[in-house]
């Protein structure tokens, strides 16, 4: 899968994928790393479903970074996640 912006973007667009298949893909695969040590959290799917919900009615051609994933350095708040 081709994970550029430019090439995500367009999947939405032509109807090949959407912002809540994309995160499925995602988790899935960090837990495949787990051992790893890459997270020091990793939301779960509930936890990201709100952001996924805040999407719907928008689109990639008035959002930059529409249904982009993307992950926060620990030393970064996020409201409900710890901060080291």
């Amino acid at each position: 899968m081709d994970m550029t912006i430019d090439a995500i973007h367009q999947a939405y667009r032509d109807g090949k994928l959407s912002p809540h298949k994309l995160i499925d893909e995602v988790l899935k695969r960090a837990a495949t790393y787990t051992d790893r040590n890459i997270w020091i959290t990793l939301l779960s799917r509930e936890a990201i479903q709100p952001y996924l919900d805040n999407l719907i009615g928008q689109s990639p051609d008035k959002l930059p970074l529409y249904g982009i994933p993307f992950a926060i350095k620990d030393n970064i708040e996020l409201a409900g996640v710890d901060v080291t």
